[in-house]
């Protein structure tokens, strides 16, 4: 069995199917760790999401712009800042048509099967293996406090949001290369992948021990996947090119 994680998929489902079938994977039986941010930003976030709900053995780890949309389904509220930053277009993808502009807190009210509720509601905060092929190894979407085990944080931390810790450890890497030095942990784990935050790159990047997933898919850059055990990746197209004709966020 396969052991992937895959970076923020935002909608774009044509970079979905065409990385993990670069990577082999086999929905039926592979492992597949989703970073979170399934939604927002393409044009495709329903097909996305039916994808994934196709993957026998998915975790999926919550994403900020996963508890928006999620909250939309529960309420029909949108929230302004949601609704600019991809959220008409997971909207669309759900209504199979195109809206207008909509004025902040109004309810959009569509009739979202349950299952898609269930699915943003199952996800997990965070997700850690620990084996001989992957020790001490945890994924989240946004980060946690790095002077802390992420299982000793309580239930109400932000791991959607967090942003210091890839910050922390990108400094910490600069540094390590200025000096010629190898780089501590910036955290009390093995290993971290994580989401959020948006790279400029064509591939996943490193900072210590902690991988950054996020290589722009929700933008113009490029959809992520990596094996967990031997750290061999595969990516798309850059995602703009997938979807010629549409503008995406900006």
């Amino acid at each position: 069995m396969k052991r992937l994680v895959i970076g923020d998929i935002h909608g774009a489902y044509r970079a979905l199917v065409q990385v993990l079938d670069r990577a082999g994977f086999d929905p039926k039986k592979d492992l597949l760790v989703c970073l979170g941010d399934v939604c927002d930003g393409w044009s495709e976030t329903k097909q996305c999401i039916d994808y994934l709900m196709t993957v026998k053995n998915l975790v999926y780890v919550r994403g900020n712009h996963d508890e928006w949309t999620h909250e939309w389904m529960c309420t029909g509220r949108v929230l302004p800042e949601w609704w600019t930053q991809g959220g008409k277009e997971t909207v669309t993808s759900f209504n199979d048509q195109s809206l207008e502009q909509v004025s902040p807190y109004v309810a959009v009210h569509l009739q979202v099967p349950p299952e898609y509720r269930d699915f943003f509601y199952n996800a997990v905060p965070w997700h850690h293996i620990d084996d001989k092929k992957c020790p001490d190894t945890v994924f989240v979407h946004g980060g946690f406090h790095r002077d802390y085990r992420i299982e000793e944080h309580g239930d109400n931390y932000e791991f959607t949001w967090d942003r210091n810790l890839i910050y922390r450890a990108m400094q910490n890497q600069i540094i390590a290369d200025k000096q010629k030095l190898i780089p501590k942990n910036v955290t009390k784990h093995n290993r971290v992948f994580l989401g959020h935050t948006a790279l400029n790159s064509d591939k996943p990047l490193k900072f210590c021990e902690i991988w950054n997933m996020d290589t722009g898919a929700g933008w113009s850059g490029y959809l992520s996947v990596m094996d967990i055990d031997t750290e061999e990746y595969w990516v798309s197209d850059k995602v703009s090119t997938l979807y010629p004709g549409v503008t995406g966020r900006t």
